[in-house]
């Protein structure tokens, strides 16, 4: 289930966001907007970064069927050329599923598709966590956030969302690269 206060810190963001961009370099900052920290993709530098600390990451090549960077901090992949009733993909030890399909909303002043995609783990199957990605083909990945399914007592509470992460830039990493 998508969060709402997921869905409400990607609407907010959208009000807020500087217009300038440092895709063409391969930079690609994210935010907090609840705690103030942020997380930045670095294709050039070859890592992720929280803070004062870096992450090694590794980048899909130009021939390969993904968008995708892995890392101790983020891993994302989508592929490059989705096709229109493709809803599930694999990659290293996630899958992916399309929750909603692509959607029009406003974004940066104006309309952008976007996607809700859900990353799960293959391998850890004692605990049901994932990651939501809000993805747009032309403008990349433009947020993501989680959750964490909570048991008690044997009883199912409301997942318990993970502050999400919300694009500083109008393009965001995975984004069609005629567009940056």
């Amino acid at each position: 289930m998508i969060s709402r206060y997921l869905s409400y810190a990607i609407a907010c963001a959208a009000v807020s966001m500087p217009v300038a961009s440092y895709a063409t370099g391969g930079i690609y900052p994210y935010s907090n907007l609840n705690l103030g920290d942020s997380i930045v993709v670095d294709e050039s530098r070859r890592g992720v970064l929280t803070g004062d600390t870096g992450f090694d990451a590794t980048f899909c090549d130009d021939k390969s069927e993904f968008y995708c960077v892995t890392s101790e901090l983020l891993s994302f992949a989508v592929p490059k050329a989705l096709a229109p009733t493709q809803k599930v993909w694999v990659y290293g030890d996630y899958r992916y599923e399309i929750l909603r399909p692509v959607r029009a909303q406003k974004v940066f002043g104006e309309n952008v598709d976007i996607m809700v995609i859900e990353q799960s783990s293959i391998s850890d199957k004692t605990h049901r966590t994932g990651t939501f990605f809000y993805y747009s083909p032309k403008r990349g990945l433009l947020a993501f956030g989680g959750y964490i399914e909570r048991k008690a007592d044997g009883k199912n509470y409301p997942d318990l969302p993970i502050d999400a992460m919300i694009s500083s830039e109008p393009i965001g990493f995975g984004a069609e690269r005629a567009v940056q």
